[in-house]
């Protein structure tokens, strides 16, 4: 915008009149914004990263789909009252396969 803040739209069009530059946004990337320090006249910078890859995935592992088939059917059966019981296996599965950035 005119204060140099980053902003984002799923559709152009928001940002005529907002922003004096329109960039695309590239399809399977995440956006991350460092503020700069107290100098004036700094921009933030933004660094754009891509998600990983999941279709590339060396192997597929459908050790645990019964858990987390489990997991959906404790909270659609059961609603509000079922979702500890999801968390918890989300929790084991989480610890079990921990997401690496």
């Amino acid at each position: 915008d005119q204060k140099g803040i980053p902003v984002f739209s799923s559709e152009p069009k928001s940002l005529v009149g907002v922003c004096g530059r329109i960039m695309p946004f590239p399809p399977g990337h995440y956006a991350v914004i460092k503020t700069p320090g107290e100098e004036k006249g700094e921009e933030p910078v933004i660094e754009l990263h891509e998600y990983r890859r999941i279709w590339e995935a060396d192997h597929v592992s459908h050790d645990d789909m019964d858990r987390i088939a489990e997991a959906i059917a404790f909270v659609v059966n059961e609603g509000e009252a079922g979702v500890p019981k999801a968390r918890a296996i989300v929790d084991e599965l989480t610890a079990k396969y921990p997401l690496v950035m």
